[in-house]
């Protein structure tokens, strides 16, 4: 049998916890109200500086077509990384039949495949705009 003690020991905490948990749900509430504005107004101009951004990285890469430059105005610059493309199951073969890989560490692939010049991969230089932490005029 439980021993009543303990019992009546739980219904007085049981009882303390719900209080705590409704008086910690009703301030949350009033804090989120109490910043309602604030959140809406980050999520505005977060919203923003990414349509700016993206404008800017576009006429970042205009200026740098047109000017070869990879420092652009503001303190931005151009990045150019190459990409490879593939077809899977063809390099997973390619590995397996040079013994090199048990499955396609792709990774480890991408590492060497530029290298390697297979006629099943392509590579492709992607031009991208960095964003400085300081913009300068």
């Amino acid at each position: 049998m439980i021993n009543t003690e303990l019992l009546k020991q739980y219904i007085e905490v049981k009882a303390d916890l719900d209080a705590a948990t409704a008086s910690l749900a009703e301030k949350k509430t009033a804090y989120e109200a109490s910043i309602a504005d604030l959140t809406a107004k980050k999520k505005t101009l977060s919203e923003e500086i990414e349509t700016l951004i993206t404008s800017i990285k576009e006429e970042g890469l205009e200026e740098y077509k047109e000017t070869g430059s990879k420092t652009l105005t503001g303190g931005f610059k151009v990045q150019s990384k190459s990409t490879l493309s593939y077809d899977k199951e063809t390099a997973l073969e390619w590995a397996i039949s040079k013994g090199l890989f048990l499955s396609l560490d792709e990774k480890a692939f991408k590492k060497s495949a530029s290298s390697l010049n297979l006629d099943f991969v392509t590579e492709e230089k992607v031009d991208t705009v960095t964003v400085p932490k300081v913009v300068k005029l």
